[in-house]
């Protein structure tokens, strides 16, 4: 029998590696992204390769040692309906105190 795979869509992967779709594709092109799978015109992640992915971008402190505590990763592989995208708030504005006059 056949077995069922979990793909993920660009804008899944995106939002689990906390960067924009448009990021995601620069990195596809430049060969510095996760593995992806090409369906005809369609790109998708498996979960496997995302998280095998993230585990070589681990990186070392100066004298050896993690950057911060090891950190078990759970990827989430519900279906994409019930992802949501969170907005980040506006870092533009500025204090009344640091205006020109």
């Amino acid at each position: 029998m056949h077995e069922h795979i979990q793909l993920l869509t660009e804008d899944e992967t995106a939002s689990i590696l906390k960067v924009s779709p448009g990021t995601l594709r620069n990195r596809r092109c430049e060969g510095r992204g996760p593995p992806f799978v090409k369906l005809g015109s369609t790109v998708r992640y498996r979960p496997v390769d995302l998280q095998d992915y993230i585990e070589s971008c681990l990186r070392r402190g100066r004298r050896g040692r993690s950057t911060s505590e090891p950190t078990v990763l759970t990827l989430d592989t519900r279906p994409a309906s019930n992802f949501r995208t969170r907005k980040s708030p506006s870092s533009t504005r500025v204090a009344d105190d640091d205006r020109e006059d």
